[in-house]
């Protein structure tokens, strides 16, 4: 078929000085020395013609050929037309943009820059080109990115690990002024002291180890302080029962602080104060979650510690140091302290909302604490 549109077409003739910007038809003598008629048809301009040819004598051309013939023969043509624009926007189009599209679905999916020779022309060429710009732009930002945030995350952890052996450094001045004190007052008001160092360096621990600087899981600090108090608190063969019932509750900082302390202040009171038969200290950190009228989920943590006693103890309110930090901490938490005293079982709890990080809010809670 090849060979017969060669021969049919004109002899002598450069295809390349037919091309012109507008259609038009001529008669000329065809490479098998035929005298045909030709028509020229621009069909996108500087990319694709169509040559039609047909014998001059050919009875469809004459006038008996009748109306039909020529209605015919404008339709073959114009079916002829669109059968190659179809072709010419799959190859020169379609093909190009379904290559822009994997190209892009694939830098999506595996951030993989798009690699081999461009083959798309004219517009969809620059657009190819600057697709694989942008690529190059955005691994190399996200690249610049992922340094930052690593190197903010070590200089954090460094922050976080210095101010942790600061404070096991206070731990041990307080450990030589505890062997050098006399008084059971004295040695009972540094023990404290020390009980609450060590709270925040336990919070800076954790943070310091975990795998993400923004939150903590307290359930994690409130265990090492328990279990830090019990070994300190307790003497060894006692028969108190340790009960730790602890939920995961990841916090920020800024709530693991308060609610370090406060732990270390309950557990520290549970332990003075534990006794009577079956002595136990019962830990309990949980969270719950709740849908307000505006459909908007809330989040809140409970914490409660309770134990046995052997003796009476301070009221509800208290009037010691104690008693005012953990209202004091109850209050930086945003929650209430409830406490109860009967049957022989003194317990403390408080409900407080897990927030997300706001620096002027927390700020205002930690000066409203203060000032009370």
């Amino acid at each position: 078929m090849l060979a017969t549109a060669r021969d049919s077409l004109p002899d002598n003739v450069d295809l390349q000085d037919l091309i012109a910007d507008d259609p038009y038809t001529f008669t000329a003598v065809s490479a098998n020395e035929i005298e045909r008629t030709y028509a020229f048809v621009p069909l996108t301009a500087g990319n694709a013609y169509a040559l039609g040819t047909w014998n001059t004598d050919a009875a469809l051309l004459q006038g008996e050929a009748g109306y039909w013939r020529t209605i015919i023969l404008a339709a073959l043509m114009w079916l002829g037309s669109v059968l190659v624009i179809f072709l010419i926007m799959q190859l020169l189009v379609i093909r190009g943009i379904k290559r822009l599209r994997t190209q892009v679905r694939s830098f999506r999916d595996t951030r993989t820059i798009p690699a081999g020779e461009i083959v798309a022309k004219g517009e969809l060429y620059d657009l190819e080109v600057d697709i694989v710009a942008m690529a190059e732009t955005i691994v190399r930002d996200e690249a610049e990115l992922e340094d930052a945030v690593h190197e903010k995350n070590v200089l954090l952890k460094e922050v976080h690990h210095r101010v942790k052996n600061n404070l096991q450094l206070i731990n041990s001045i307080i450990n030589m002024i505890l062997r050098g004190a006399k008084s059971p007052e004295t040695r009972t008001v540094v023990k404290r002291l020390q009980d609450r160092v060590m709270a925040l360096a336990s919070v800076h621990r954790t943070i310091y180890q975990a795998q993400s600087m923004d939150r903590v899981d307290a359930s994690e600090i409130v265990r090492e302080i328990v279990n830090q108090g019990v070994a300190i608190g307790l003497p060894r063969g006692s028969d108190v029962d340790i009960r730790c019932n602890l939920s995961p509750v990841s916090l920020y900082p800024d709530q693991a602080m308060p609610l370090s302390l406060l732990v270390s202040e309950a557990i520290t009171n549970a332990l003075k104060y534990v006794g009577g038969d079956n002595a136990f200290i019962a830990v309990d950190l949980s969270t719950t979650s709740t849908d307000d009228e505006d459909g908007t989920s809330r989040h809140t943590a409970t914490l409660r510690i309770a134990n046995t006693v052997g003796d009476t103890v301070d009221d509800d309110e208290g009037t010691g140091l104690g008693s005012q930090l953990l209202r004091a901490f109850t209050h930086q938490l945003d929650g209430e302290a409830v406490t109860s005293n009967h049957s022989g079982l003194y317990s403390f709890s408080t409900t407080f909302n897990i927030s997300a990080f706001n620096p002027e809010e927390s700020d205002f809670v930690e000066k409203r604490a203060e000032e009370d």
